[in-house]
């Protein structure tokens, strides 16, 4: 079913989005429901015209929705309303974090690979500002970043065997 593949590739994108804005799981949750419905709704209807430009309507819809969450706008219609249950898109849960596993994997990175990571996913900052913190291009910020992230995939995929 393409709805269903259509949630379980976006359903997790947006649930992050609602944490990084709204920061609450249970608005996260919200939001990506919110968002995934409206979505489905517009491709029934036909209203999506340009299916290779799903994932910017996606994160449009996510962006207005949950600015409207954040007034304290109410749902427009309730759940209950909806057409057809949709309880197959429901955002799967992460899982939790072992924090000891981060803090070894993060180790085994070299100083300047953590202080990256660190200042991208903790500080939140751009390629750009990270560059002129630690005296190396934005370009170079990325391909460190990139190979960071392999890194602690390995070290994550490690653990888990």
């Amino acid at each position: 079913m393409a709805e269903a593949e259509l949630c379980r590739r976006f359903a997790p994108r947006v649930r992050a989005y609602g944490l990084r804005h709204l920061g609450a799981a249970d608005a996260a949750d919200e939001l990506s429901q919110r968002v995934l419905m409206l979505v489905i709704e517009k491709l029934r209807k036909r209203e999506v015209h340009q299916a290779e430009a799903i994932a910017s309507f996606i994160l449009g819809a996510a962006k207005h929705t949950a600015m409207a969450m954040r007034r304290g706008e109410k749902r427009t219609r309730p759940l209950e309303e909806v057409d057809e249950p949709m309880g197959w898109c429901e955002a799967p849960r992460p899982p939790a974090l072992d924090r000891e596993r981060i803090a070894h994997c993060m180790e085994e990175l070299a100083e300047r690979e953590r202080t990256v990571v660190t200042l991208t996913f903790f500080d939140d900052l751009s390629a750009g500002e990270i560059a002129g913190t630690i005296g190396i291009s934005a370009v170079n910020v990325r391909v460190m970043r990139h190979r960071a992230l392999s890194s602690l995939r390995e070290c994550f995929e490690r653990g888990a065997q």
